[in-house]
């Protein structure tokens, strides 16, 4: 990602951009929810939903600018949600991709999310479909094979 400061149609200004990678499927013209915490505390400076554009940058809009080094908290639907930190306006490094498989949003992989799977085997059009293939079956079962016990 590259961090950009560009001015908006309100009174907000961009305070920093960045583009999520997923484990699985495009970051394009998605919510997320995007927590801003003072450095090494769990102080929120700013959380917002907010979605990407159609190349996937997330701009993160605010009345007052961050401070010099910040963490950053993602999340989306049916990813886990991820905890940067040391990040900074300049801070060029890629975000590690958000891993798929949390179906009930409780930001762990884990049993209920199987049971919800379970429970949808074989049946189309369900959250429960994570390569998006018309069907919730092994292919998605192995996703969450494969995250299985991740979270935060």
């Amino acid at each position: 990602y590259s961090p950009t400061a560009e001015s908006t149609p309100s009174n907000e200004v961009t305070v920093y951009s960045f583009s999520p990678s997923l484990q699985r499927g495009s970051a394009a013209n998605r919510p997320y929810l995007v927590e801003i915490f003072s450095a090494g505390t769990s102080t929120t400076i700013i959380s917002q939903t907010i979605t990407s554009n159609a190349s996937g940058l997330v701009r993160v809009n605010a009345n007052s600018a961050l401070p010099a080094t910040f963490d950053l908290r993602v999340k989306t639907a049916l990813f886990l949600g991820r905890k940067f930190t040391g990040r900074s306006i300049s801070n060029t490094a890629t975000l590690t991709a958000l891993l798929i498989g949390d179906l009930d949003g409780n930001n762990a992989i884990d049993a209920a999310d199987w049971n919800t799977l379970k429970a949808d085997y074989y049946q189309s059009g369900r959250s429960s479909d994570l390569n998006s293939d018309s069907i919730t079956n092994g292919a998605d079962a192995s996703y969450l094979t494969a995250n299985w016990g991740s979270g935060q």
